[in-house]
């Protein structure tokens, strides 16, 4: 019988380190050798690429990107990732491999959007990958705060609630 892996195995094995801010494990995997110039800020990489890992006593917090992100379900749990966007609607999609229940093992998020990811518990572990285009710079991170996102979208309260700190 095949021994299911531990997220601490995986962690270890791919070398993750603890996210701030956001919550998780991640480690940067591709970086483009192409650069780019965007925002009138000095050149970029095209595009990069973490592996990103989440658990059961952890989530994803809401945050914003100003550049464009793709996730990608690898192993483990699905995981419903929360989307609010700039005109103040809002979207639940599951990533996963379950397709034909409606999970996705890709979804991508647009520029400027608020997200936030949870797994759906089953092993208590979930590991992803995003695809970030133009390349990610922790100056693109913007982090979302409860109080402050609950007065924007009041009728969203509950969901971030579950996806903010504090």
């Amino acid at each position: 019988m095949k021994k299911r892996l531990s997220h601490h195995e995986i962690i270890k094995a791919l070398d993750l380190q603890p996210l701030p801010e956001e919550g998780g494990f991640f480690k940067r995997t591709f970086e483009s050798a192409t650069r780019i110039e965007i925002f009138n800020e000095k050149a970029r990489p095209a595009s990069s690429s973490i592996y990103y890992l989440i658990t059961a006593d952890n989530f994803s917090a809401l945050h914003m990107l100003r550049v464009e992100e793709t996730y990608h379900h690898y192993l483990g749990d699905s995981v419903d990732l929360f989307l609010i966007f700039q005109d103040g609607s809002s979207k639940i999609s599951t990533l996963g491999k379950e397709i034909l229940l409606g999970e996705r093992p890709q979804i991508h998020v647009p520029s400027d959007t608020w997200q936030g990811c949870r797994i759906k518990q089953k092993i208590g572990w979930s590991l992803l990958g995003t695809t970030v285009s133009p390349g990610f710079e922790f100056s693109d991170f913007k982090l979302g705060y409860r109080e402050t996102l609950s007065n924007l979208y009041p009728a969203l309260s509950d969901q971030i609630i579950k996806l903010t700190r504090g």
